[in-house]
């Protein structure tokens, strides 16, 4: 299923960064009919390394890269490669997100969740920042 949120908020980017389709599509190297469909949610998200060339190419936020790689996966229906890798490499992490999933937390639950880890990760020198 293609969303058309992805697409919608990549143009946004786009025109807020002043870059046109044609931009993009040199610097990844792909045609123009494609970014147009991509925007128009006619054709699906982008793969993760044609998203970092983009996100690096419209010099976005931190904030405003996140929200695309999310709605990217959520389009592709994949995590990132980085969440990935981070839930097969540990355990803890893996299990924690298990639970999550068995449970189905609700969106008020989640949110005091993630609370108590950032207040665990402020409190934490070891962490090292996202």
């Amino acid at each position: 299923m293609i969303n058309r949120e992805f697409g919608q908020y990549l143009k946004e980017l786009r025109i807020k960064n002043g870059k046109t389709q044609d931009d993009i599509a040199k610097f990844i190297g792909k045609s123009k009919m494609l970014i147009s469909g991509v925007e128009t949610a006619k054709n699906n998200a982008f793969c993760e390394n044609d998203l970092e060339k983009i996100i690096w190419h419209l010099n976005l936020s931190d904030d405003e890269a996140v929200k695309l790689i999310r709605l990217s996966s959520k389009v592709r229906n994949e995590l990132p490669s980085d969440v990935t890798g981070y839930l097969c490499d540990s355990q803890k992490a893996f299990d924690f997100v298990t639970l999550i999933t068995k449970w189905k937390f609700s969106e008020n639950q989640l949110q005091q969740i993630i609370k108590i880890c950032e207040e665990i990760y402020k409190g934490d020198n070891k962490c090292i920042k996202p």
